[in-house]
């Protein structure tokens, strides 16, 4: 039933799943929960900056994340604007633009498969480990494994 009414991928779907969420969910603002003293201050937001010196090995591991994750998101993007062009009635790129070429050259590296929004995600994910926790890239940095990449 799932399936049918929600998870079908169409307008409708989604617009019925808005409505179940908007029932379950209920959003409110820092300064709202403050003023009904259900929240009390919170500390200033603090960040700190730490400069790391990578390996040569961590750092080939580190560039070759970085390019693919680049690519991946290059296609994510044109993906997008394909939609939404396709949406709004317009014309996409002429197929002999350099823009084209450069799209087919990802696809093709890339295997065709439609690019996802987690894809992205799981991406920066990899390059903050490289970064910060290198023992969970552990198998990226045998070299057997890093030509999979």
């Amino acid at each position: 039933m799932w399936k049918k009414w929600i998870d079908n991928k169409s307008l409708g779907g989604s617009e019925r799943l808005n409505t179940i969420m908007s029932c379950v969910m209920l959003r409110r603002t820092k300064q709202q929960l403050q003023e009904k003293g259900q929240l009390t201050c919170l500390p200033e937001r603090s960040s700190h900056e730490l400069t790391v010196t990578l390996a040569q090995e961590e750092m080939n591991v580190y560039q070759k994340v970085l390019v693919f994750s680049k690519t991946l998101f290059a296609q994510f993007l044109h993906q997008r604007a394909e939609k939404q062009s396709g949406l709004q009635g317009t014309m996409p790129p002429k197929k002999d633009s350099e823009y084209a070429k450069m799209h087919k050259k990802m696809i093709a590296l890339q295997g065709a498969k439609p690019v996802k929004s987690h894809e992205i995600l799981v991406l920066l994910l990899r390059l903050r480990q490289v970064c910060c926790h290198c023992g969970l890239i552990a198998a990226m940095l045998d070299h057997d494994n890093n030509t999979e990449l």
